[in-house]
């Protein structure tokens, strides 16, 4: 499976923006898994408990997923879509409670439905 970070009309990477912020040692953890989910693949990854199906009907008009991504210093999610075999990375952030944050899942929701319309 391929994995591609999506990049704005302007060509921001938010994805990658949002990596590059991170301590270098979550940075390598963060790679690794997405390493990982290129190699296995979208099953693998569901039954290793490493990408979820989000839910809710705005959600599932684009079928976006979270991969869940822990390190030693905190917990990332990563909101994603899987359109032929690629993994468009689309969101991501640092996990602080239960739940996916709405502002979170609304922002996945517009950059899913920019994609979409370009793809």
């Amino acid at each position: 499976m391929e994995i591609k970070f999506m990049s704005s009309a302007s060509r921001r990477c938010y994805v990658k923006d949002f990596i590059g912020k991170q301590a270098e040692s979550d940075q390598k953890q963060i790679f690794s898994d997405l390493k990982l989910v290129a190699e296995y693949g979208y099953t693998a990854s569901i039954n290793a408990g490493m990408l979820k199906s989000l839910k809710g009907d705005k959600l599932k008009k684009y079928k976006i997923h979270e991969l869940i991504i822990k390190t030693a210093n905190a917990s990332f999610r990563i909101l994603c879509i899987f359109r032929n075999s690629v993994c468009y990375l689309l969101h991501a952030f640092k996990k602080g409670s239960d739940g996916t944050p709405a502002n979170e899942l609304s922002v996945a929701f517009g950059r899913a439905s920019y994609l979409v319309s370009i793809l």
